[in-house]
């Protein structure tokens, strides 16, 4: 049978699920204009469709790893790439592509392009330019232009008229057919999101990711007219040979063929016959009526008319654009017609303004739901200029000597009077019943996330259970490290050392309950909800949560299921303000939520890692359903940590380390807060805790552990740390002894202890260091003992008792290269400050195992490049690092300690070392095939290394930087240059 001319293929390989909902938003928009979207996954090549048979196809790409395809995409690209192929393979296929990455790391969007460059090579043709998304400076700087144009290209490609209802709002594409159909022919430019190096934050003067994509935004991503930079997609040609530098310095200046603009595709003209007027109060030149009231009324054809702007909707479409008719907004509107710019229609209606009273400028649906506006709510309106409180009242001043500045619940000229496009209104799919009366008692035996895998799991997740937890740090360091070492003895982890696995964390119980109570569902949290999908939903691919339960409870669903800290997209923003009843607020939402907004968007939101609860306390008149908020809530993921040990050194066991992260309050955060899962597990582990306040050899300290408290009460865990609480209860864990000695009255103990018992041998411990056993009769003990146990017996009981031991989710995760070598004549040059060091003490403990097994042992030279910012204070593995090199397990251990007095000349940075020995390095790959390792953050230091590496080869080889750039790319391509980075 043959295909209907509107029918396409669209594709996606995800790793994590943004390219998958990307897909799907394509595919929910194509109904509009008649689109037939098939979708699929990479991963159903040869079972769900056959691309040889396909003419037409849109694929969204990540990327992942060292730049590689997704785990769901390995399939298909090594169909791909079977050499047989004759080069007319995919000749009859007309594709688009847009591809998703990071230009924090070296391989950006490489997923994407190598999908792309053999397409290309098999004779497919493009329909619509490439498009490269930077996760860098926000994904949708590049996503949302990217999208505005493929409807309509898909629609000319296939044949098809554009729907009238959005015919009308796309008139800016129609000259531009000609145009766009050239410069596909010459090997058009891509769209990037990102415009030049400060783009896309390689800048060290300016590394503000708002600062960049404003930058973006403004200057060349939504210029006057329509035109999106990208990079010459020739440039490309010489895919695997040129570095990411190299094409970061390629974009700037090189226009797309214009066709993107920054007005809604869908907005409507004023002559829709579904309208609503908005007056944005709070917006007007001095005019703020605080006593407006708030009694709606909708007139017949779903209507609020008020002052000096209009709400344009359009039934069964929820594009909007809000469009503000002053004399201010007029006469922007007449400079940037004038310079070309394609604006978004205006819509007059200051002639019949006057006739209009303040009564009706509301947009609560009902009565109930308006309040007239408060202390609180008035504070922060969404542009008044007027105000004559003072600064520190946080309401935007007026005065001529200090322009206002915009705020995350507040904006200022020129946004606030400009037109806006926002995404469409999200469509509902979700119904909910509560089982008011039905107990829920099986919350133990709900597996994990429901069973739902994990992303890039290798295994099924598993408990393990933490064993010791010991601070690599001093108190006095910036940052607070964490060893953590867990038995997974009978588990499924199988690891090497370089493999990473994944921790499936729960939020805070505090953080939870602050949002339920901000959702007003104290009073059911606790109660039994069941989830059906809507039977008259609109959204195509709905499906009812698969890591939550069915039935669930909100608390439930919050504490171990959803991410709640994650910026919420601008989907989310859009909806939130569909539930706000006040104006001012509803627009500046809507502002967040559009492309206009997107400079704000990316400071407000995205750089300030403002949460659900943050953006729900700064816009109280937002009171969004339980059910909407679910529908976009995702999923709380795993996170995933490098193994920093052995299997050869401690069988069963597997150490890992980390840094607790801290968020502090402000810009737009409420509260303080740690990192999600490192903040869980300093918790979990604080009072079994060892180290800077427990006994720390190296330090010469052997206090007690009660001076680890962390803040305990907050929590609900009383500071005298006779038990662990934090979110145990979750993972099936019954008991909340964690390591503790305090009333096990099962063993005979009824004491009040603050000392720690738990597995106390391996620190030098052989009793608790502080308490009081009590009760020991049949032990032959009649009287109370303080400061000791007494009985070795007691000691052997507690710690075999694992049980009472805090247990966390893992999994394994996939890791194709990053391993030590097979041989260990294979010299190694680790590059790993910080935590990234973790790996390499796996390699230098598999080393010295496999000496010992080995006869007669060869080894390769090993070096290690470490750095931090104190030599006393955060020295990570310090005695353990210093004994590998005593033993010549390590050759040499080379050191930079970037916060400490140094003499002139000596390295402060990582890089800094590697320059000091350039000669040797070189020699080291060049003579002795040695392999270079790079672990830790990928924004700064693995840049910063990669960068080195160029300069050294330039000046040790003779290269030329282009040169430099192939030979490295060469090494990357043939695994001698492995990263193991983050941002």
């Amino acid at each position: 049978m043959e295909a209907p001319p509107s029918r396409f293929l669209l594709l996606y390989g995800s790793q994590t699920g943004q390219a998958q909902a990307i897909c799907e938003e394509i595919y929910e928009n194509c109904q509009k204009y008649g689109l037939k979207p098939e979708l699929h996954c990479l991963s159903m090549t040869e079972k769900k469709f056959c691309l040889e048979r396909e003419t037409c196809a849109v694929v969204v790409c990540s990327t992942t790893g060292e730049g590689e395809v997704p785990d769901t995409a390995s399939k298909f690209v090594r169909r791909l790439k079977k050499k047989t192929l004759p080069s007319t393979h995919l000749q009859h296929l007309r594709y688009s592509l847009l591809g998703l990455g990071d230009s924090n790391y070296t391989n950006f969007c490489n997923g994407g392009k190598t999908v792309n460059k053999r397409f290309e090579e098999l004779g497919a043709r493009k329909f619509y330019p490439c498009g490269w998304a930077d996760d860098a400076v926000g994904l949708e700087v590049a996503v949302e232009p990217w999208l505005e144009g493929l409807y309509p290209a898909l629609c000319r490609h296939l044949g098809l008229d554009i729907p009238d209802t959005i015919q009308s709002s796309n008139k800016h594409l129609e000259n531009k057919d000609q145009v766009l159909s050239d410069a596909i022919e010459n090997k058009e430019p891509n769209f990037i999101g990102h415009g030049n190096k400060e783009m896309a934050g390689v800048d060290e003067k300016n590394d503000s990711i708002h600062q960049n994509v404003k930058n973006s935004i403004n200057a060349q991503t939504l210029t006057g007219n329509g035109d999106f930079v990208g990079i010459d997609d020739n440039k490309d040609q010489n895919f695997g040979k040129v570095s990411e530098s190299e094409i970061l310095e390629s974009v700037g200046g090189f226009p797309l063929p214009s066709c993107v603009v920054h007005s809604n595709p869908y907005a409507q003209t004023s002559d829709c016959s579904n309208k609503v007027k908005l007056d944005r109060d709070g917006c007007s030149h001095g005019n703020t009526d605080g006593n407006a009231k708030a009694d709606e009324e909708l007139n017949s054809n779903n209507s609020v008319q008020g002052n000096g702007a209009v709400l344009h909707t359009v039934q069964g479409e929820s594009s909007i654009s809000l469009n503000v008719s002053d004399n201010g907004y007029r006469s922007e509107m007449a400079s940037q017609v004038k310079s070309g710019e394609k604006v978004a229609q205006i819509s007059n209606s200051s002639t019949d303004t006057n006739s209009v009273s303040r009564e009706d400028t509301r947009l609560s649906l009902s009565p109930e739901n308006s309040s007239a506006p408060s202390l609180a709510v008035s504070t922060q309106p969404l542009c008044d200029k007027a105000l004559s409180v003072p600064r520190e009242d946080t309401r935007l001043s007026q005065s001529p000597e200090t322009s206002p500045a915009p705020t995350l619940a507040a904006s200022v000229q020129p946004l606030c009077d400009k037109a806006l496009s926002v995404p469409s209104l999200p469509q509902p799919f979700l119904e909910l019943e509560f089982l008011h009366g039905t107990s829920w008692d099986n919350q133990d035996q709900i597996p994990v996330q429901n069973g739902c895998p994990m992303p890039s799991a290798t295994s099924a997740v598993t408990m393990a259970t933490i064993v010791s937890a010991t601070r690599l740090t001093r108190e006095d360091a910036l940052k607070t490290a964490l060893d953590i070492e867990l038995d997974i003895t009978g588990t499924s982890i199988d690891y090497e050392p370089g493999d990473t696995f994944g921790v499936v964390c729960v939020n805070d119980k505090k953080e939870c309950d602050m949002l339920i109570d901000r959702l007003q569902l104290s009073d059911i949290a606790d109660v039994p909800f069941r989830m059906m999908l809507k039977q008259e939903t609109k959204k195509k691919l709905a499906v009812v949560p698969p890591h939550l339960p069915n039935p669930c409870t909100v608390r439930h669903a919050l504490v171990t299921g959803c991410d709640i800290r994650t910026a919420p997209k601008k989907a989310f923003l859009r909806l939130l303000a569909e539930y706000t009843s006040h104006d001012g607020q509803k627009r500046r939402l809507l502002e967040l939520s559009s492309r206009e907004g997107a400079p704000d968007y990316a400071k407000f939101i995205r750089e300030s890692k403002v949460t659900l609860y943050d953006i729900l306390r700064a816009f109280p008149a937002c009171t969004p359903p339980w059910s909407r908020v679910l529908e976009h809530l995702p999923r709380l993921q795993g996170r995933p940590y490098s193994c920093s040990s052995s299997p050869l050194a401690r069988p069963g066991r597997l150490h890992f380390v980390f840094n607790i992260l801290e968020f502090p309050s402000g810009e737009g955060r409420i509260l303080s807060r740690q990192g999600v899962c490192t903040g869980w597990l300093n918790r979990l582990t604080a009072a079994c805790q060892t180290g800077i306040n427990g006994k720390m050899e190296e330090h010469g300290t052997a206090t007690s552990q009660t001076g680890i408290t962390w803040d305990m009460e907050e929590h609900g865990t009383a500071t005298s740390q006779t038990s662990i609480t934090a979110d145990v209860e979750e993972h099936g864990t019954a008991t909340s002894q964690t390591g503790t000695v305090g009333d096990i009255e099962e063993h005979r103990t009824a004491t009040s202890q603050t000392g720690t018992v738990g597995d106390m041998e391996e620190h030098g411990t052989t009793t608790p260091q502080t308490g009081t056993v009590v009760d020991m009769e049949e032990h032959g003990t009649a009287t109370s003992q303080t400061g000791t146990v007494g009985d070795r017996w007691l000691l052997d009981k507690v710690q075999s008792l694992s049980l009472h031991m805090p247990k966390v989710p893992i999994y394994q995760r996939s890791n194709q290269y990053f391993h030590h070598p097979q041989s260990l004549d294979t010299p190694l040059i680790m590059i790993g400050p910080g935590t990234g060091v973790a790996p390499f003490v796996g390699f230098l403990q598999h080393r010295a195992e496999l000496k010992k097994i080995q006869a007669p042992p060869t080894l390769g030279a090993t070096w290690l490049f470490f750095g931090c910012r104190h030599k006393d204070k955060d020295f990570l593995y310090r005695e353990q690092l210093e004994q590998f090199a005593k033993e010549g397990i390590l050759t040499k251990l080379l050191t930079s300690f970037s916060r400490d007095q140094l003499p002139d000349g000596a390295p402060r940075y990582v890089q800094d070392n590697l320059g000091l020995h350039a000669q040797e390095v070189v020699d080291l790959i060049d003579c002795h095939g040695a392999v270079v390792y790079v672990c830790g953050d990928a924004k700064n230091m693995a840049r910063n290394v990669n960068e080195k590496f160029l300069d050294i080869l330039q000046m040790i080889k003779g290269f030329s930087l282009e040169e430099a750039r192939v030979y490295l790319m060469e090494k990357r391509q043939s695994r001698k240059y492995l990263e193991d980075i983050w941002s």
